[in-house]
């Protein structure tokens, strides 16, 4: 259902794909993509799991520790915190399973620590995990099991990409760690938010 529905949105007319990351871009419409879907595991309901932060990547009163710069492809590293969401085999790697990675709630968190091509980070860890924390309530549904107090969550999360002659167009013809578009379905309500990020293009 979620590829059809993909190709119902984008596929009618074609995808808008900017080919000349440039100042001024050239975006051309695609047809005939293969839409490629991966579901993303959804089901953290706090935000408990970046509390091992402090004390670790992030002093006491929240705020970020420095570090010596050093790249990831093309991110320059400039903290412990990026180090933990990055650097494999530094000493911060650990402190995120590869499950925890993989969650949505977690995503998010990397996506926005990132930033954008021309985005300043911030010092101070709340600020980032304060802004997670509400855009994360505003893509995700939760129910209350029946009989039982406890809720859980039923958004369904998907991450899209589509290729076309076995390039990337969608989200970007550029792919990077930073680029990215997810479907996020309320089978409850019946509705569909999309969250996408172009990096270095200026679009979220």
């Amino acid at each position: 259902m979620i590829p059809w529905f993909v190709k119902l949105l984008t596929l009618k007319k074609g995808f808008r794909v900017n080919y000349s990351f440039t100042v001024d871009p050239v975006f051309l419409l695609v047809d005939d993509c293969d839409v490629l879907i991966s579901n993303v595991p959804c089901t953290l309901l706090s935000m408990d799991i970046f509390n091992r932060c402090i004390g670790t990547v992030a002093h006491k009163t929240g705020r970020i520790k420095s570090c010596f710069e050093e790249y990831y492809e093309s991110l320059v590293i400039s903290d412990c915190l990026e180090r933990a969401l990055y650097i494999q085999g530094s000493e911060f790697y650990d402190l995120f399973n590869e499950a925890e990675r993989e969650e949505f709630l977690f995503r998010l968190f990397k996506h926005i620590v990132t930033g954008g091509e021309l985005s300043q980070p911030n010092e101070d860890l709340r600020a980032y995990t304060n802004f997670v924390k509400n855009l994360y309530r505003d893509l995700v549904s939760v129910q209350k099991i029946h009989d039982s107090e406890k809720v859980r969550v039923v958004s369904l999360v998907y991450d899209v990409r589509a290729m076309s002659n076995n390039r990337t167009v969608y989200p970007s013809g550029k792919v990077h760690v930073n680029t990215f578009a997810y479907l996020i379905v309320d089978p409850v309500k019946r509705h569909v938010f999309a969250l996408s990020h172009v990096y270095g293009v200026g679009q979220f």
